[in-house]
């Protein structure tokens, strides 16, 4: 018989209790909107007190906002800085950055949840705003490493922008679809998508089309 030890359980009672309270949360808001909604209420929700909301979250905007991923870990991070996994860039930067293992297990519920409070709130917008923009940084300062180019280079950071442009584009796509498919397949479309569209013009070395003769004026 296999036997979890205390320590595991109680990390698992933590991590449901956060997810309780994060979803409470959205619910809550989607029904009444942000300023209307309280600590109480969420902890009325979910049956806790407010001692123990304040122990998983400093404010109601940190239970909304729930556990933003991070992308790669430290060791996927050393193999791209070190050339892989293909040596091709923009490919090797989605697999860096690809959430599946992260979000497999999320309800599907939950994340259109939490999609929709986003569209409704611009706080909550903005802050998922400032942390795209704290990871975008994150990884510029990886591209930069991998090409040994300096940190707060021009190049680095749009490469750093677009990928997580993909990245949004497809979680998007991914969470708005109505089947189960997995996030993987709307990822390599997003990648497939921007290295076609982002490529050499396949118009640009046509010749010029003649111009039309203009009528003359007359006199």
């Amino acid at each position: 018989m296999h036997v979890v030890a205390p320590g595991g359980l109680r990390e698992a009672k933590k991590k449901a209790t956060r997810e309780q309270l994060t979803s409470a949360a959205r619910r809550l808001t989607l029904e009444h909107g942000l300023d209307a909604v309280t600590v109480e209420m969420i902890c009325l929700e979910v049956g806790v007190s407010v001692r123990t909301f304040h122990n998983y979250f400093p404010t109601k905007d940190d239970a909304l906002a729930g556990d933003q991923p991070t992308f790669g870990d430290e060791a996927a991070a050393r193999r791209f800085v070190a050339g892989g996994p293909t040596g091709a860039l923009l490919p090797d930067l989605l697999e860096l950055m690809d959430p599946s293992a992260t979000v497999q297990d999320v309800d599907r519920a939950e994340l259109h949840l939490a999609h929709a409070v986003v569209l409704r709130e611009p706080r909550v917008l903005a802050r998922q705003l400032a942390h795209a923009m704290a990871q975008e940084d994150r990884i510029a300062g990886l591209i930069a490493e991998r090409r040994s180019l300096p940190a707060a280079d021009a190049a680095c950071r749009t490469v750093s922008a677009v990928a997580l442009a993909i990245l949004r584009r497809s979680v998007t796509d991914w969470v708005t679809a109505d089947d189960d498919s997995p996030l993987r397949p709307h990822l390599d479309a997003g990648l497939a998508v921007a290295m076609t569209e982002l490529g050499p013009d396949p118009t640009a070395s046509r010749e010029p089309s003649p111009v039309c003769p203009t009528t003359q004026e007359r006199p």
